[in-house]
Protein backbone atom coordinates (compact mmCIF):
# COMPACT_ATOMS: atom_id res chain seq x y z
CA UNK A 1 0.00 0.00 0.00
CA UNK A 2 2.61 2.58 0.66
CA UNK A 3 0.87 4.99 3.21
CA UNK A 4 3.51 6.43 5.70
CA UNK A 5 1.52 7.40 8.49
CA UNK A 6 3.44 8.56 11.27
CA UNK A 7 1.42 6.85 14.83
CA UNK A 8 2.19 6.89 18.68
CA UNK A 9 3.56 4.40 19.31
CA UNK A 10 0.47 3.08 21.62
CA UNK A 11 -1.95 3.47 18.42
CA UNK A 12 0.02 0.99 17.42
CA UNK A 13 0.03 -1.28 20.25
CA UNK A 14 -3.91 -0.77 20.39
CA UNK A 15 -4.05 -1.98 16.44
CA UNK A 16 -2.03 -4.74 17.46
CA UNK A 17 -4.23 -6.05 19.45
CA UNK A 18 -7.39 -4.92 17.29
CA UNK A 19 -5.68 -7.00 14.43
CA UNK A 20 -4.91 -9.92 16.42
CA UNK A 21 -7.95 -11.90 15.74
CA UNK A 22 -9.08 -10.63 12.81
CA UNK A 23 -8.78 -12.49 9.66
CA UNK A 24 -8.51 -9.54 7.23
CA UNK A 25 -6.32 -7.39 5.61
CA UNK A 26 -5.87 -5.77 8.80
CA UNK A 27 -3.27 -8.55 10.14
CA UNK A 28 -1.03 -7.49 7.37
CA UNK A 29 -1.12 -3.74 6.97
CA UNK A 30 -0.37 -4.11 10.88
CA UNK A 31 2.27 -6.48 11.04
CA UNK A 32 3.86 -4.46 8.31
CA UNK A 33 3.77 -1.02 10.52
CA UNK A 34 5.26 -2.50 13.59
CA UNK A 35 8.14 -4.43 11.34
CA UNK A 36 8.61 -1.48 8.74
CA UNK A 37 8.58 1.04 12.47
CA UNK A 38 10.50 -1.92 14.99
CA UNK A 39 13.82 0.11 15.64
CA UNK A 40 11.65 3.53 16.49
CA UNK A 41 9.95 1.83 19.53
CA UNK A 42 10.57 1.93 22.52
CA UNK A 43 12.05 -1.38 24.65
CA UNK A 44 8.38 -1.24 26.54
CA UNK A 45 6.03 -0.91 23.59
CA UNK A 46 8.33 -3.92 21.70
CA UNK A 47 7.75 -6.00 24.75
CA UNK A 48 4.31 -5.42 25.28
CA UNK A 49 3.49 -6.00 21.45
CA UNK A 50 5.25 -9.04 21.35
CA UNK A 51 3.87 -9.99 24.96
CA UNK A 52 0.16 -9.68 23.46
CA UNK A 53 1.08 -11.67 19.91
CA UNK A 54 2.58 -14.45 21.77
CA UNK A 55 -0.38 -14.40 24.72
CA UNK A 56 -2.82 -14.21 21.83
CA UNK A 57 -1.34 -17.45 20.05
CA UNK A 58 -1.83 -19.34 23.59
CA UNK A 59 -5.23 -18.57 23.98
CA UNK A 60 -5.94 -19.51 20.32
CA UNK A 61 -6.92 -15.87 19.53
CA UNK A 62 -5.18 -15.70 16.18
CA UNK A 63 -6.68 -16.50 12.45
CA UNK A 64 -5.28 -20.03 11.59
CA UNK A 65 -4.68 -18.69 8.24
CA UNK A 66 -1.25 -19.66 7.02
CA UNK A 67 -0.89 -16.13 6.07
CA UNK A 68 -1.82 -14.46 9.35
CA UNK A 69 0.38 -16.84 11.69
CA UNK A 70 3.24 -16.15 9.67
CA UNK A 71 2.94 -12.50 9.47
CA UNK A 72 2.35 -12.83 13.28
CA UNK A 73 5.60 -15.55 13.76
CA UNK A 74 7.38 -12.65 11.50
CA UNK A 75 6.83 -9.92 14.03
CA UNK A 76 7.70 -11.59 16.86
CA UNK A 77 10.87 -13.08 14.90
CA UNK A 78 11.61 -9.19 14.32
CA UNK A 79 10.75 -7.99 17.61
CA UNK A 80 13.18 -10.72 19.20
CA UNK A 81 15.64 -9.92 16.74
CA UNK A 82 15.78 -6.21 17.87
CA UNK A 83 16.12 -7.06 21.75
CA UNK A 84 19.39 -9.10 21.19
CA UNK A 85 20.51 -6.07 18.63
CA UNK A 86 19.65 -3.32 21.30
CA UNK A 87 21.39 -5.37 24.09
CA UNK A 88 25.22 -5.83 21.78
Amino acid sequence: MGYNVNVDEDILGCAVRYALPRMTYMVGVVTDEVIKNVDSLSMRCRSVIMEDIQRAFKEDRVSKHDCDVFAWRETIRVLQESFSSKSK
